[in-house]
């Protein structure tokens, strides 16, 4: 509901801002890979990226900040990611949810070409 997602922002904003950097570490990794292998690079990179990065953050959070406070920001710290990810998945989907009308276009573009398909099988089988 808006209310979640309201009470989700927070720690949502935490979590852009504390994975900002990461979030281009594996497109720098891939930026001079082969074409057809940066997507495999980009995951490659992200998987471990990311769980160091946040082990980062949780040594720093338990270094530098007494421990009530230590274990807060290390909880937002491994929670935050999730909410940022969650947050943008709703964004996401209310900014491009598709119109009634757009909606009755697509089926009937997916139905013409579920015909082609099946005229070129028919063509190529015979």
């Amino acid at each position: 509901s808006r209310w979640r997602e309201l009470a989700r922002a927070p720690l949502a904003a935490s979590g852009f801002a504390l994975y900002a950097l990461p979030y281009f570490i594996p497109r720098w990794v891939a930026r001079n890979s082969d074409h057809d292998a940066v997507s495999t690079i980009k995951l490659g990179a992200a998987l471990v990226v990311y769980p160091v990065w946040m082990a980062g953050l949780i040594g720093a959070a338990f270094a530098f900040l007494p421990p009530p406070l230590s274990l807060a920001a290390a909880a937002i710290a491994i929670t935050s990611p999730f909410a940022a990810l969650r947050w943008l998945d709703v964004w996401y989907q209310r900014t491009h949810d598709v119109a009634p009308e757009e909606r009755v276009r697509l089926g009937e573009l997916r139905a013409a070409a579920r015909v082609a398909i099946d005229e070129a099988r028919a063509r190529l089988e015979s």
